[in-house]
């Protein structure tokens, strides 16, 4: 099936049942919770409260579950802060059981 028919047919049916959101549609209160402890926390280190100071050798953040990717937005952006060495990068990995969220 095509998947806006998926979510139209979850659509129509949500609101009757208990069916689960398959999609990463919702937004969830902890993934809002998380990403601000996410951007408080790495500014934090980028800043230089989380010791090392120097520049750093590349952060990977994985989100599991990542539905919407509010978490993983906030790490990006808060990443954007952090010195780099030379030829190094952050990266942030977004993961979802749903090939289709």
């Amino acid at each position: 099936e095509h998947p806006s028919l998926l979510v139209e047919d979850w659509i129509d049916t949500a609101g009757s049942c208990d069916a689960a959101d398959p999609f990463g549609a919702v937004m969830w209160p902890g993934s809002i919770a998380a990403g601000r402890i996410l951007l408080e926390s790495v500014g934090r280190t980028a800043d230089g409260g989380g010791g090392g100071g120097g520049p750093s050798e590349g952060i990977t953040v994985l989100v599991l579950g990542a539905g919407t990717g509010v978490e993983a937005q906030a790490a990006a952006r808060a990443l954007r802060r952090v010195p780099l060495g030379e030829g190094r990068r952050h990266r942030v990995l977004a993961t979802d059981v749903s090939p289709i969220a």
